[in-house]
């Protein structure tokens, strides 16, 4: 079977996309504050049109550090406008409620309409918009002006427990001048790309670039975002799905083969096994010698084995003792005594006959 090249790389283009599509919930935050060393707050800049900036590393779970001064510039394609949307804000209490406003020496976040570091560090430039903790409410979102915009993290020197902020940026069109390839938020605030929308992040202030979307087919993600018809998609949705099922054919094969090849070789072993010997038991056996037992010389040991009928008399005693014997009433003997050896009426020790 002959795959033609312009089908191959129309694979390869499917699963790149879907790997795209999987990954916009994964976004790789930016840091205000160095995270080495950690006492640091050096410029930076960005020009994605979309992204998640955190105040420092651990947001939302340890507290940032005291005596900081951190720029970070925002920037857009021209005609665009940028919009900041906040997630989590903890900041210490600065808010003054007198003059509704946050204190010059506490800590605080400020917004600026400018991408100038050098006059923004020595308060030259004043801010559109200063947000601080002990106001009572979340802090609102922001829509720029123009494509450039610079946000300031300022503490002071006491040491606080408060774990910083996390905001979303996102480029944006006004609704009149955006087009056929943006989405507008249905509280007409801004047209942002269509790609961002059901991406798995809230862009519009009123979420509804994330609702409602259940029923938004991937397939139709792929025809409207990456140029693919309906008919190149299924016709490459088919052929995946077809090459997993002859992967999986295959994989069950090998499988089945694999565990009959092996319940063969475990035949063919227990075949050759050598049987297991017998215990030996505990007990020496009994020994079956003829009764009764003979020594090496004949004589007949009567000291090993009981009473019977048909038992032969014991021997005459050396030195001419009593050799008679006396029945006890079982077909047996029992002991005498030789009276020339009595003493005092007893013997020095009895002769069994």
């Amino acid at each position: 079977m002959e795959v033609s090249l312009p089908f191959v790389l129309l694979l390869i283009s499917l699963i790149g996309a879907l790997g795209e599509l999987k990954t916009y919930e994964n976004i790789e935050p930016a840091y205000m504050q160095d995270p080495m060393p950690s006492f640091m707050c050096l410029s930076k800049s960005i020009n994605d049109s979309y992204g998640l900036i955190l105040s420092h590393t651990g947001a939302d779970v340890s507290p940032y550090a005291d005596d900081l001064d951190c720029l970070f510039t925002i920037n857009t394609a021209r005609g665009r406008r940028i919009n900041l949307r906040f997630d989590f804000f903890d900041m210490q209490h600065s808010y003054d409620q007198d003059s509704g406003r946050c204190q010059e020496s506490g800590d605080r976040f400020a917004i600026y309409e400018s991408g100038q570091i050098f006059l923004i560090k020595n308060d030259d430039l004043q801010p559109e918009r200063t947000v601080c903790g002990g106001t009572g409410s979340f802090p609102e979102d922001y829509q720029s002006v123009g494509n450039i915009i610079t946000v300031r993290l300022i503490t002071d020197t006491k040491s606080s427990q408060n774990k910083g902020l996390q905001f979303l940026y996102s480029s944006f069109l006004s609704p009149e001048e955006g087009g056929e390839d943006c989405f507008n938020c249905e509280d007409s605030s801004m047209c942002i790309d269509k790609s961002l929308k059901c991406d798995g992040i809230t862009q519009c202030n009123d979420d509804s670039d994330e609702l409602s979307c259940a029923d938004v087919d991937i397939w139709t993600q792929l025809v409207d975002e990456y140029g693919f018809t309906t008919v190149v998609v299924v016709l490459a949705a088919a052929v995946v799905a077809a090459v997993l099922i002859l992967v999986l054919c295959i994989c069950c094969c090998c499988c089945c083969c694999c565990g009959r090849r092996r319940k063969d070789t475990l035949q063919e072993q227990k075949q050759y096994q050598r049987a297991p010997n017998k215990p030996r038991s505990a007990t020496p056996p009994v020994a079956t010698a003829p009764y009764p037992h003979t020594q090496d010389n004949n004589t007949p040991n009567y000291a090993s084995y009981n009473s019977s009928h048909g038992r032969p008399q014991p021997p005459s005693h050396p030195g001419g003792y009593h050799t008679g014997y006396t029945p006890n009433g079982h077909s047996g003997y029992q002991a005498v005594y030789n009276p020339a050896n009595n003493t005092n009426g007893g013997v020095p020790y009895p002769h069994q006959v």
